[in-house]
């Protein structure tokens, strides 16, 4: 072999080595970025928590925001920070309103407690979540000329967490570099399985998140003079319309997809407005987008719904509410699967309003806060479905909006009504709602009472929300006595618990027979199952009374119910 063509294969394989380091370089940082986003994210929950409790400490919660380039201040700009990303339309509308210091920090605090999770506790996951992500943009995305959280993939990230994946193209010829970011799902259930967001640098060396990642790199064309803004800023504070993803000068480029993105198994019959749409909907609050819906689309009788709001004492300004929600299975389109058995496919709002102050306002939905019965994947036709969230209140007036959206069909059903959230402090004897149902069931190993759906102390409860019983079944009651007095021996109440049972006949009311009573009983949370198979047709009312021994007081309640063959 001559000398030339041994200086030809070292050179062949020196470049080689070259382009394998370089391959490997292009790898590994990607491993490390994704690395570095799961650590970031999962850190553990005595930081996360830790996090919380600086929420009340005014001089630790300014140097963690400061620390993110970022402090919530109480002004007119707190509404172009990070929170910008989470506000929707009227609460950006009322925050413009407000004149006052005083005013904006009322609302800002109500702000993030409407959207705490578990409202019924001191800590706000959500908001403690929410700062620790603005913050860890700052580390993330050092290659930006902007703070962290300003960047498209700092808002993302702010909105979605860390990615399942990333492929990042930053050093290939004739590009600036791509940046490619995939989820599994986990968001809207109308969304694809997988989405890839896709960020792409543009001549200002920024990377920007867009659907023609190709051509917004290529060094040969520069940045598309109409690429659109796909920012939330563009339909949060009015979009220019030149910018509108569906003007018309944009509408003659969709359907061809990107070939980067087809090259990553994006739907080869997705167009540029369906991965848009789609953009759009991961920045939108997911409370906003069913409010929306619902007041757009609203059809009436089409889907008959049951609401139950329960009432029990929580902590010592609240009450807690458990708000059940229901529809007949006959009355959804159950959604097809691939795998397993088809299953209803629904969407639940519902906003509450304090009749006194209208700031003071809860949104809940579904999936996030309401869970579906145990029960709801063995109902058979035409029996009842239900889904349930949890609330902690301060007593008073209220104002609830529920509504409920069969996404097969379309069909939206809604219910308004007014709740009374009752006061169980003070020292008159008082029961909470009685809750029917049809079992009795041991609450699941680990629950934990207040927070697992439908487990209140030690048992399971789905609430009836059509009283109908066939008679070869059983009617569960559960509710709880509060302030009776304590025996000064013992230091434990004794109470008498009764249930007296009446069916009616001819209009009224008539006694069935005696009473069942329960007596010296030391707790103040009750249950009892009643078997209906001796009991015929028809309806019923059940009094079930508590009496306190020691103060010699009693109190009530009565619920209606309908046996039927």
């Amino acid at each position: 072999m001559s000398r030339s063509t041994h200086s030809q294969l070292g050179t062949v394989m020196l470049l080689c080595a070259f382009l394998c380091a370089l391959a490997g370089r292009h790898v590994l940082a990607s491993e490390t970025q994704r690395a570095s986003f799961k650590e970031s994210d999962s850190r553990s929950d005595s930081q996360v928590q830790g996090i919380a409790e600086q929420d009340g400490k005014d001089t630790k919660k300014k140097r963690k925001q400061e620390a993110a380039g970022w402090v919530e201040r109480p002004d007119k700009r707190w509404r172009s920070g990070p929170v910008r990303y989470i506000i929707t339309r009227n609460e950006d509308k009322a925050y413009k309103k407000l004149r006052t210091e005083e005013q904006r920090t009322l609302f800002i605090e109500r702000f993030w407690r409407r959207r705490d999770p578990t409202p019924e506790t001191l800590f706000n996951e959500f908001r403690a979540q929410f700062f620790r992500r603005v913050a860890q943009t700052k580390h993330l995305f050092q290659d930006s000329p902007y703070p962290g959280w300003r960047t498209d993939r700092g808002k993302m990230y702010v909105l979605l967490g860390p990615p399942d994946d990333i492929i990042s193209d930053t050093m290939a010829r004739g590009h600036r570099g791509t940046i490619l970011w995939t989820y599994r799902n986990r968001f809207r259930e109308d969304l694809d399985p997988q989405i890839i967001i896709a960020f792409a640098r543009d001549t200002s060396g920024d990377f920007i998140m867009t659907v023609r990642p190709t051509e917004v790199a290529d060094v040969n064309r520069g940045l598309a003079p109409h690429q659109p803004n796909i920012g939330r800023e563009a339909w949060l504070f009015g979009p220019d319309p030149q910018n509108n993803p569906l003007s018309s000068q944009y509408r003659g480029r969709a359907g061809t997809l990107d070939p980067l993105l087809r090259s990553r198994g994006v739907y080869s019959g997705s167009s540029d407005l369906s991965l848009l749409g789609d953009l759009t909907k991961l920045q939108m609050p997911n409370y906003e987008v069913l409010n929306e819906q619902i007041v757009t689309r609203t059809f009436f009788g089409k889907v008959p719904l049951h609401v139950r709001v329960d009432y029990f004492k929580a902590t010592q300004e609240r009450m807690f509410l458990t708000l059940s929600i229901g529809t007949r299975s006959s009355a959804l389109r159950f959604r097809r699967r691939s795998h397993g058995a088809d299953a209803p496919d629904v969407m639940i709002t519902t906003r509450i309003t304090n009749e006194e102050d209208d700031l003071d306002t809860f949104t809940l939905t579904s999936p996030g806060h309401f869970a579906a019965s145990p029960h709801n994947a063995s109902a058979l036709y035409n029996q009842t479905l239900v889904w349930q969230a949890r609330l902690a209140l301060k007593p008073g007036l209220y104002k609830a909006s529920f509504a409920l959206e069969d996404r097969v069909s379309g069909s939206v059903a809604t219910h308004v009504t007014n709740l009374e959230v009752p006061d169980f402090h003070g020292s008159k004897l008082q029961m909470s709602s009685v809750i029917l149902s049809e079992h009795l069931e041991p609450a699941p190993e680990g629950s934990e009472p207040g927070r697992t759906p439908y487990v209140l102390g030690r048992w399971r409860l789905v609430p009836k929300l059509d009283p109908e019983f066939k008679k070869n079944s059983n009617a569960a009651f559960y509710f709880q006595v509060y302030n009776a007095l304590m025996d000064p021996v013992t230091e434990l109440p004794s109470l008498n618990i009764s249930y007296r049972f009446y069916k009616l006949e001819d209009e009224k009311f008539e006694p069935v027979s005696e009473a069942i009573i329960l007596r010296g009983l030391t707790s103040q949370v009750h249950a009892y199952e009643v078997p209906l198979s001796t009991f015929p047709s028809g309806f019923y009312l059940v009094r079930i009374e508590a009496q306190d021994m020691i103060s010699n007081t009693s109190t009530f309640r009565e619920v209606l119910f309908k046996v039927q063959e």
